[in-house]
């Protein structure tokens, strides 16, 4: 299948996504793609030419990163990443659930301690490494201030070490960013509905 490579980010991080792509509203976007594969874009462009137009709480106050009020018995969803374009994808990807919404997205964990504090989601999907407060210190706080709010990490970083001190941290579940996006939906299902993931 062929991939298109994208340098993105301060880090450089190597981010691929197929050729083949489904349609839904009017939008592309990757199907049942790897995570840190799954980088939207359409018609081949860069989904960083698009995103530059948006707002984010990267750039503006944490308000701005409160979605609209999700109708029915949702999961709610917090996405924490200091990669916008990470978000995005994934936001574009969780749109496809029926049972999840993504009601707001933090660029770092200050900032998502605010946002659950105003949004009180019911999962949070944190990444690790991200600019000021990290996802794990993010993570140990947020399981004092909002013990009802289960956190799922989402990381590069699939090592012992992290998975470690994210489970110290008080995060419910561990998903490396090289798994499938199913396996991450999978994932918040089994915590919005309170259940424990092995």
């Amino acid at each position: 299948m062929p991939l298109l490579t994208v340098l993105e980010g301060p880090r450089h991080d190597v981010l691929r996504f197929p050729a083949e792509r489904t349609r839904r509203a009017g939008r592309t976007v990757a199907s049942n793609q790897n995570i840190v594969d799954f980088f939207a874009a359409q018609d081949g462009l860069r989904l960083k030419t698009e995103a530059a137009t948006v707002p984010t709480v990267d750039a503006v106050p944490a308000a701005a990163g409160v979605q609209p009020e999700p109708e029915g018995e949702m999961i709610r969803l917090l996405l924490v990443d200091d990669e916008a374009s990470v978000r995005r994808g994934l936001r574009m990807q969780l749109a496809l659930e029926q049972d999840v919404a993504v009601v707001g997205e933090a660029g770092d964990g200050a900032a998502a301690l605010a946002l659950v504090e105003e949004l009180r989601p019911d999962v949070v999907v944190m990444d690790v490494n991200m600019r000021g407060m990290d996802g794990i210190a993010a993570t140990e706080a947020l399981s004092q201030r909002a013990p009802g709010t289960r956190v799922v990490i989402l990381s590069l970083h699939d090592d012992t070490a992290t998975r470690v001190r994210a489970e110290a941290a008080g995060a419910r579940a561990f998903v490396g960013k090289h798994e499938s996006c199913d396996r991450l939906v999978s994932v918040i299902r089994s915590l919005g509905q309170g259940a424990n993931v092995a």
